[in-house]
This record gives structure tokens, sequence and C-alpha cells, in this order.
């Protein structure tokens, strides 16, 4: 498919339809409270969704399943588009990490937001200066930090009751 130009291979438009697709079907069921509820290691959280009459337990498997199966889909997807080597984790982690510091670890919406900037912006450079492609994905994130320390985008203030 032509677009602006450029030649876009129909798996990447799959690829992104799957993906968007996911999290608009995920959203919903790991809502944030839920989600909070079962993390590991709160366990206010954990007693104050059972007082509420949330099944903590059913709520932990529901996530773990729903997050199995967009981590596979995410799997297949790259499989599809790219050459695997075992060079390629480093280089995924540490730009999953940098994703989810701008995003924020409790932002589903956040993270998704810093996903696209920041492999909108390497695709970009890439396009004129693929060498440096790289730098200005790490530089962007080093900036962010600096201009905004908390996150990418401001969220609201909560107010304890």
């Amino acid at each position: 498919m032509h677009i602006f130009g450029f030649y876009l291979p129909y798996i990447y438009i799959y690829g992104f339809i799957l993906a968007v697709a996911l999290v608009i079907g995920c959203t919903p069921c790991c809502n944030l409270d839920q989600v909070r509820a079962q993390r590991p290691g709160h366990h206010a959280g954990r007693d104050a969704a059972r007082l509420v009459g949330i099944d903590v337990n059913r709520v932990a498997a529901v996530t773990f399943r729903h997050r199995r199966r967009v981590t596979a889909a995410g799997g297949m997807v790259y499989g599809a588009t790219n050459a695997f080597n075992p060079n390629n984790a480093y280089d995924l982690i540490s730009r999953l990490l940098a994703i989810i510091i701008l995003g924020g670890l409790g932002s589903i919406g956040g993270r998704a937001r810093a996903a696209v900037f920041m492999i909108t912006l390497e695709s970009v450079v890439t396009i004129w200066y693929p060498t440096w492609a790289v730098v200005v994905f790490y530089g962007a994130l080093i900036l962010v930090l600096v201009i905004r320390p908390k996150r990418l985008l401001r969220q609201k203030a909560v107010r304890a009751q």
C-alpha cells in the first residue's frame, strides 16, 4: 500500500489493527483498580478489593490470560516483520523500558502514547538519517526526562479523601 509516497507492507497494517483491537478489547477487562488489587506486594489493595467484593484471584487469572494473549500476538507480528537473532532481546528490553518510563507504570494509555511518540520519532529519523535513529530515540528519552521528570504527559492530581 502506498501512503504519502512510501510503500507500507500489509503485515504492518494488520499488526497495527491487531494491536489497536487488543488494547481496546483488553482495557475494560484490566481496570486499573482491579489490576492494582491483584498486583503482588500490594496487600492493602488486595484487602480493599476483597472488602468491596472483587474476587482477587479471578482478576489475577483474567489479567494474566490477557497479558499472555497480547504478548503472543505481539511476538507473532514481530516475528513476521523482523528476523530473530540473540541480540534482539537487549534492544527490545531497553526500548520497552524507555516507553514505560515515559508513559508511566500504571497508565495503559500513557504507555501507548509514549510508544507511538518514540517509535514515530525513530521511524521518521530512520528515513533520512538511519545511523542516528537510535541516538535520537534515547536522546528524546533523556530530553523528556530533563524537561518533564514526572512523565511525558501530565495527569490529574488525585486528592485523598
